[in-house]
């Protein structure tokens, strides 16, 4: 081969690879370097691993055996490195805890966010006001926001002025039409491509959950520890995806789970990967060995 062959892989695989014995590990890193694998290094990944604490030696062993890789990653964002994960002791306990936390509000409030973007029945629009009223109340607006305008209207105000966003035209008693045109001087405000990466993102948040009710149950308080656990996976996938995406020039393969793969090769409704023509370019395996032997396939179908 005459150039390197660029894969995300999923963080599963890094897992694997930190737990495997020495002649598998050694296989599997001679493999890839044999087919002349780039890997990828992405924020989403160096996340999810040091979300787990109490593991300083298979972190320590990790960074060992993916520094054998010949070739240098492809850093989704510039300064990242492996040799973060070496942080130990006290310092990545208190580190991992506060990921988890982070993660476990992200995924309430992206539940609420696509819920937000779903057509939802009465009952449904009813139970998220009130599961919504507390995170309101905090951020300053009414207890009922649809009634007490001027109220609504002064806690978007100074919530939107925390984010640096000032001098808008604000309604004093506003229609449906006016609050439509004061959405767009807001998103008028932020940077274009800023914009474009957050539509980008809702689209496939809502492609790879639509055919499911994770985020109400999640958004309105009834879902269990473990059903927002996953949903929290879910959405940390979809953030793979987004980093495929967004690098889908430098980025030849995506590695998910097998999960994901049929949401993403599902002929209806369709994913946003596959309108974006990129669905036959994700694999998903269940082992180290078999995520060689279908790059290696694919490889050899693209050569």
């Amino acid at each position: 081969m005459n150039k390197p062959f660029t894969v995300y892989l999923d963080t599963n695989f890094y897992v694997w690879l930190c737990h495997a014995d020495e002649v598998l590990a050694a296989q599997t890193i001679l493999a890839l370097n044999n087919l002349q694998v780039r890997h990828v290094i992405s924020d989403v990944i160096i996340r999810e691993l040091l979300t787990s604490k109490d593991r300083s030696d298979y972190d320590l062993l990790l960074v060992e055996r993916v520094h054998q890789f010949q070739l240098a990653p492809f850093c989704a964002r510039q300064g990242l490195s492996w040799d973060v994960l070496l942080l130990a002791g006290s310092d990545r306990s208190a580190y991992a805890d506060l990921l988890r936390d982070i993660d476990d509000k992200t995924t309430e409030a992206t539940s609420f966010s696509i819920m937000a973007r779903r057509k939802s029945s009465d009952e449904q629009s009813e139970k998220l006001l009130e599961a919504g009223k507390p995170l309101l109340k905090q951020a300053g607006f009414p207890e009922d926001v649809g009634q007490d305008i001027s109220q609504t209207l002064a806690a978007s105000k100074a919530f939107l002025e925390m984010f640096g966003i000032k001098d808008l035209e604000w309604p004093q008693n506003p229609t449906p039409d006016d609050l439509l045109k004061l959405s767009e001087q807001i998103i008028g405000r932020l940077d274009p491509t800023l914009v474009a990466r957050i539509e980008e993102k809702n689209r496939i948040q809502d492609s790879s959950t639509i055919t499911e009710d994770r985020p109400f149950r999640v958004a309105v308080g009834n879902a269990s520890d473990k059903t927002k656990k996953r949903l929290g996976n879910t959405l940390r996938d979809t953030e793979h995806i987004m980093e495929f995406i967004n690098h889908s020039e430098e980025i030849d393969l995506l590695q998910v789970d097998s999960v994901h793969e049929e949401i993403i090769k599902r002929a209806k409704p369709i994913h946003r990967l596959a309108e974006l023509g990129l669905a036959n370019r994700c694999f998903s395996a269940g082992s180290l060995s078999e995520v060689i032997e279908k790059i290696r396939a694919i490889i050899g179908e693209n050569s």
